[in-house]
This record gives structure tokens, sequence and C-alpha cells, in this order.
């Protein structure tokens, strides 16, 4: 900024004065970051888990980089890990560390100079659930088979953490095709993960195999199947032989 006078003197002499000046004006402060919207997460394959959200970044509440965190179930248990970092312009991330059997949950944090601000966080992915370890069939009676399995994640997590929600059941009668014969909920209130089923509808003289797998809403894991169980024959019929 500069300023000139001009003004002439009691002699008759006329003279000029300048005077400059310099203005800087006060710069602003910089916050913490707002967090991110519209955070959306969705399963693209067994390996592949894909995070896209809205960026809140301002002049005053810049984002200088992107945390991703993740619970995964049930290796860790609730606690939250640090999976990525990422610069301040991103608005999605793809992660390839995932795998079948597993669910996650993702928080995502802008940082800048003040700090990490405030995140937020997805529901629940899941992968396709593993196959059950193990089925076997047992006969009670005739018309009664008991089919029990176990569960992937059983002993982890107190073994009542799974990703499925679905069991569905399979049969084979005298070594024909299979069919579907029973399918539930996975938890049932009061009863936690469902690991057993009877099957009420078998009679004599048949012989019967189970194949059991798990559902969510990823898709169906592979199957565990029984040995055969094979209830009463039928008593041999006799040809009257006659006498001549």
């Amino acid at each position: 900024l500069a300023c000139s006078a001009s003004y002439t003197g009691g002699s008759g002499r006329a003279y000029t004065s300048t005077l400059t000046c310099s203005y800087e004006p006060e710069r602003p402060q910089i916050g913490p970051p707002n967090p991110p919207t519209s955070l959306r997460v969705a399963k693209r394959t067994d390996t592949a888990v894909q995070l896209a959200w809205a960026s809140a970044s301002t002049v005053l509440n810049p984002w200088e980089s992107v945390q991703v965190w993740r619970i995964d179930q049930p290796t860790t248990g609730d606690a939250d890990e640090l999976v990525a970092t990422l610069s301040g312009a991103a608005t999605g991330w793809t992660d390839a560390s995932v795998k079948a059997g597993h669910g996650y949950v993702y928080g995502v944090y802008p940082a800048n100079s003040c700090g990490r601000g405030r995140g937020a966080w997805t529901d629940y992915v899941y992968t396709t659930p593993l196959a059950p370890p193990s089925a076997s069939a047992t006969r009670v009676s005739d018309n009664r088979n008991t089919v029990t399995w176990s569960l992937p994640h059983d002993g982890v997590s107190g073994g009542e953490w799974q990703t499925h929600t679905l069991v569905q059941v399979e049969r084979s009668v005298d070594g024909g095709a299979w069919s579907r014969v029973w399918e539930s909920k996975a938890n049932l209130p009061g009863s936690g993960y469902v690991r057993s089923w009877a099957d009420a509808t078998t009679s004599a003289d048949h012989s019967y195999r189970y194949r059991v797998r798990l559902g969510n809403p990823a898709g169906w894991s592979g199957y565990a199947a029984t040995g055969t169980v094979a209830n009463t024959p039928a008593a041999p019929a006799f040809s009257r032989i006659a006498r001549t």
C-alpha cells in the first residue's frame, strides 16, 4: 500500500512525500477434519471388500490423510486394527486381505495437522461361510435319525460367534438323488447356534445319508456329508413250495 502527498513550503518550494505501508491478512486457523459421509461397504468376492465414502474436507477443516480401521471377526474379536493409510483425496479403498468365513466392520477416519478427526463406521459385511468341519448321522429308531454337525468357529470367541445365518440339510435315500429336507435360522433365541436336527420321516427297509451346509447373504458354503445309516431291513419273502 503506497500513499503520496504534495505541498508547497513557505518559501514557495514544492515538496512531495511518499509513505509506503504493508498489510498481511491474518491466516485462518485450521481445525480438525470433519467425518466422512455416505460411507458404504460391499463384498465383491471372498477376497475383496470395497469401501466408498464422500469427503467432507473444507478449507478450514482439510483432510490431509485418511485412515481405514477394521474389526475382523472372529480373528481379532472386537479389537480394531489399522489396515490402510490413504491420501486426503481418497474416497474409496478395496480390502484385498479378506477371506471366506469372516465378518468385517470398517471405520474411516480423516486426519490433518490437528490430529485425527471423528470417523464413521460400516455395518458388518460377511464373506461366504466355511463348510461345517464334520457331520454325522445316528439311527435312533426306524422312524428317526439324528443329524449333528460342528461349526467352523467352534472354540473361537467362546464358540458362539459364527458368520452363517442359515443351516440347510439335504438327504439321499437308498443312494438316490439329494433333496433338501430341512432349513433353519442358524441362531435360535434361547438355544444358540443350531448343531443338530432330528429326521422323523424315516422308515424301515431304507438307508439314509445326509449332508449339511451353511449360508448367509454372501452365499452358501460347501457341504459336510455323513455316513450311511441303515434301518431295519424288511423280512424276507418266502415262497410256498407245493408238494408233488
